[in-house]
């Protein structure tokens, strides 16, 4: 399979409405409910069509986004969603209706079928949620096939079910987690070599424009970026600059002290990951934390997509590094 496959992390929290401090125990909230049960009645009614609830055909639609999901079935049909201790994981189909598109052999060119507007070609997508007893925050683990993914519905679908039940007190968050030991990992990968380094927003008198385009431009409003491009065959080693660096950031400036007459808002380096160009910078070196390229890793099935059992064996690997970062002792 060309593209990549990766897993994404978010957590899940609920707080108070009118106070986003006030995090709830999710597996105790609101007299006594619990996230589990919610997830889990949500799941389960995306086994049943939306318009006639029997299992035969379950189809759920995000009208918002276009999209049909349904919880998949494996070759004896059965639904792919398994629950142990306080997880849930499984398998979500989904894909966009709405566009009429035309199907063909990749040999002949000839036509084999035409999409219609109110049907929709379905890709699987491993899922796992989980909520960990007497915990203020819940984890979401999901697949993304190079940039196909069923986060926006999930989201969409978790909020709107929790808008839906007794919560109204209560406001549910979803956001990008970073794990620490994903970014550890993914700065281990780069080896401290870049081919181009960037400084963002660079502030330094002898760079002003008024003093290269005279007093006819204002400096106010103006960004400038320094780029060094290394020689060919050449990289520029920036690991002990790294840790240099972070010692000369000025929270109050929001500034990287470069030097003592210039400072930048951020650096960004060039780098290869995985063998893949990727840029990240010190602004944004948490989000190497928010997801892990597991293609090299995957088992793919007759259907050329990535099989339950092997994604979900790389959603243990992550598994294991959240209980780690935020202590959780739980291992249900």
């Amino acid at each position: 399979m060309a593209q990549t496959i990766s897993l994404s992390i978010y957590s899940i929290t609920i707080n108070k409405r009118g106070n986003r401090d006030e995090l709830q125990i999710l597996s105790d909230f609101n007299g006594g409910k619990d996230l589990y049960n919610y997830i889990a009645s949500m799941l389960n009614v995306w086994k049943l069509n939306n318009k006639t609830h029997e299992e035969e055909n379950p189809i759920a639609l995000d009208e918002g986004e276009n999209k049909a999901f349904r919880i998949g079935k494996d070759a004896d049909g059965v639904f792919i969603m398994h629950k142990t201790g306080r997880s849930i994981s499984g398998i979500i189909e989904s894909g966009e209706y709405g566009t009429e598109e035309e199907g063909i052999d990749i040999n002949t060119g000839k036509s084999t079928f035409k999409k219609k507007k109110t049907e929709a070609l379905l890709k699987p997508f491993y899922f796992q949620f989980y909520i960990p007893q007497n915990a203020i925050r819940a984890f979401l683990i999901v697949e993304r096939i190079g940039v196909n993914g069923i986060m926006s519905i999930l989201r969409n679908a978790i909020l709107s079910y929790f808008s839906d039940v007794d919560c109204e007190d209560f406001v549910l968050n979803v956001n990008p987690l970073t794990l620490n030991k994903l970014v550890d990992k993914k700065m281990l990968q780069m080896s401290g070599e870049a081919k181009k380094v960037i400084l963002r927003q660079v502030r330094k008198d002898d760079l002003r424009v008024s003093k290269i385009f005279g007093q006819q431009l204002e400096n106010s409003g103006i960004t400038t970026d320094i780029v060094y491009n290394a020689a060919i065959n050449k990289v520029f080693s920036f690991g002990g600059f790294l840790e240099r660096i972070k010692t000369r950031y000025n929270p109050k400036t929001k500034l990287y002290e470069v030097d003592k007459d210039m400072s930048c808002g951020d650096i960004a380096f060039n780098v290869k990951i995985g063998g893949q160009d990727k840029v990240f910078s010190l602004m944004n070196i948490q989000t190497l934390g928010m997801s892990v390229d597991i293609t090299s890793k995957v088992v793919l099935g007759q259907n050329s997509y990535p099989t339950y059992r092997s994604v979900h064996n790389e959603a243990d690997e992550v598994l294991s590094y959240i209980r780690e970062q935020f202590n959780i002792l739980d291992h249900e």
